[in-house]
């Protein structure tokens, strides 16, 4: 992803990250924010959305690379630590399977709906 994910955005990202689950063999779901350099509650509801649909398929699912001020609004919202996986209540499966059932959403996958590893 890159850019901004807002309003205009997050359904985007929301298909991105349902589709992506619906992927054969998966066992983590990593999403690089690296080249976000905005979200709103918007992106933010997605990813909670997102989170929310991996768990109920028992799949580890987590965000890495927050730029500044992504990282401080997820901080903000109490949202950092469930979606980075530092939620004790809901800690990040490891995927100890070969890289085929990892599949990550990288900058740029926005417009190519994903990029299996």
């Amino acid at each position: 992803m890159t850019g901004e994910v807002e309003l205009s955005t997050s359904d985007t990202l929301r298909e991105l990250i349902l589709n992506a689950l619906d992927a054969d063999d998966l066992h983590e779901l990593v999403i690089d924010l690296d080249q976000v350099a905005f979200m709103d509650s918007t992106g933010i509801a997605a990813l909670i959305a997102g989170r929310d649909a991996a768990i109920q398929r028992g799949i580890g699912y987590r965000i890495i690379n927050p730029q500044r001020m992504v990282h401080r609004v997820l901080a903000i919202t109490g949202t950092l630590a469930p979606l980075t996986g530092r939620d004790p209540r809901h800690p990040v499966k490891t995927a100890h399977e070969p890289a085929h059932h990892h599949h990550s959403l990288r900058p740029g996958d926005t417009h190519r709906g994903g990029r299996r590893d």
